[in-house]
């Protein structure tokens, strides 16, 4: 069945089958990318916001029946009801970066992680101001230190910028 995103899967169908349906649904789109599937579970028990009950039984002359009981009076609908998205990386990638500064006396101490993903040179430097490089770090984490450290405060602001690089085998 074609089916609209965002909607509730309940609708659609003409059938009560459809309409009543208690378990797992599937929406599947083709893309020039590889397929996704997104499972849709609009089952509700004790772990579920909102709360309700869910059963199975054998009954004869039915069979295998699930049964869901809401906790709210209103109907149970089911689908995608927000957009999906899909992001894509390159195979080297940067997942995070991690920044904490002190002050110790008069040292300004920039501690620097890089998270990331894949095989890839990793490079740090801090630089003041006027953009002079005032350390340095080829490594994905570490302290650079900023001797005679310029704070900031209101009406004579000190700028301090720290550049990360991360460059993979491919791009050199």
């Amino acid at each position: 069945m074609n089916m609209a995103v965002p909607a509730s899967y309940n609708d659609v169908g003409v059938t009560a089958e459809i309409r009543n349906h208690v378990g797992i649904v599937c929406y599947e789109r083709e893309f020039t990318i590889p397929s996704l599937t997104v499972a849709v579970n609009n089952i509700l028990d004790e772990t579920t916001l909102p709360i309700g009950s869910y059963s199975e039984k054998e009954i004869p002359g039915l069979g295998h029946v699930k049964t869901n009981k809401p906790n709210f009076d209103f109907f149970n609908y089911a689908g995608i009801h927000r957009p999906v998205k899909i992001y894509t990386t390159p195979h080297t990638y940067v997942k995070d970066i991690t920044i904490v500064t002190a002050l110790e006396e008069t040292t300004g101490v920039v501690q620097s992680e890089i998270s990331y993903v894949g095989d890839a040179a990793v490079h740090a430097r801090i630089m003041d101001q006027d953009q002079y490089m005032i350390g340095e770090l080829n490594s994905a984490q570490g302290s650079l230190n900023i001797n005679n450290v310029n704070l900031w405060e209101p009406l004579k602001a000190y700028h301090y910028t720290l550049q990360r690089s991360f460059r993979s085998s491919i791009c050199e």
